[in-house]
Formats: C-alpha cells, sequence, structure tokens
C-alpha cells in the first residue's frame, strides 16, 4: 500500500466501454465520443431545481 493514497498514484482507471446505437436508423454503433443531442430535457430539470430551492427558502423570488 502507497503511503498516502489519497493522492491518487496508484489508482487504475475503470474499463470505458460504449453501449448501444449512435443511430438506430442506420445502425451505427455508439463510442466513447458519440455526442448525443439532449433537446430541452436540462431545462425541465433545472426548473425543477430552481422549484425545489424557492420551497426552501434557498432562493427568494
Amino acid at each position: 500500500m502507497p503511503p498516502n493514497p489519497a493522492l491518487g498514484e496508484h489508482i487504475v482507471p475503470p474499463r470505458q466501454r460504449a453501449y448501444g446505437l449512435a443511430d438506430r436508423a442506420h445502425k451505427v454503433p455508439s463510442t466513447l465520443s458519440t455526442r448525443f443531442a439532449i433537446a430541452s430535457g436540462t431545462k425541465a430539470f433545472t426548473a425543477l431545481v430552481i422549484v425545489n430551492l424557492l420551497a426552501e427558502g434557498v432562493l427568494s423570488p
């Protein structure tokens, strides 16, 4: 065991693998560099977080 494992010198990175299809119509497999459009999904998530923070009194209107 290293003297200070928190430094991360001996940490082995996890295996990385892509799953699924990047384009189902053309049967193109996903890769680790495939970018996916997330459309407006982040807007709903952001709105939910803001509503929760308003309800908790962390934010003011």
